[in-house]
């Protein structure tokens, strides 16, 4: 297995942060889905990426925990990288027990070595099922 089998969906409203997280994903080699709206993440949970890096809040509502409980609601269980602006938005996530929480503005070396360590966890789940 690459990390080109590796779907990373992106949640992100904001248009500089979620253009630096996808060149660092796109860099690391998985395959990106970028959603900036509620719908768009809806629709993309829909594909079952293998890992969520997701703002907790999107035009100021908490979409990106919502469309994780809509994930989990249809049995997928995605790894989970959260971030937020502000301490609040750490709370929106605590029931969905994020993989890794991040406050921003994101360290890239941090958000790496997640997706990194992410990939490893989900290669040798997939080997031991094989």
């Amino acid at each position: 297995m690459e990390k080109k089998d590796i779907t990373v969906l992106i949640i992100e409203d904001d248009d500089s942060p979620a253009g630096v997280f996808r060149t660092v994903v796109d860099r690391l080699g998985f395959k990106t889905e970028l959603a900036m709206t509620e719908k768009e993440g809806i629709d993309l949970i829909l594909k079952k990426p293998e890992i969520v890096l997701s703002d907790t809040y999107c035009n100021g509502l908490p979409y990106g925990p919502n469309i994780v409980k809509k994930a989990r609601s249809l049995g997928h269980k995605p790894r989970i990288i959260a971030n937020s602006g502000d301490s609040k938005g750490q709370d929106e996530w605590k029931s969905l027990e994020p993989d890794y929480f991040f406050r921003k503005p994101v360290e890239i070396a941090e958000l790496r070595n997640a997706l990194n360590d992410l990939y490893e966890t989900i290669k040798k789940e997939r080997e031991s099922k094989a």
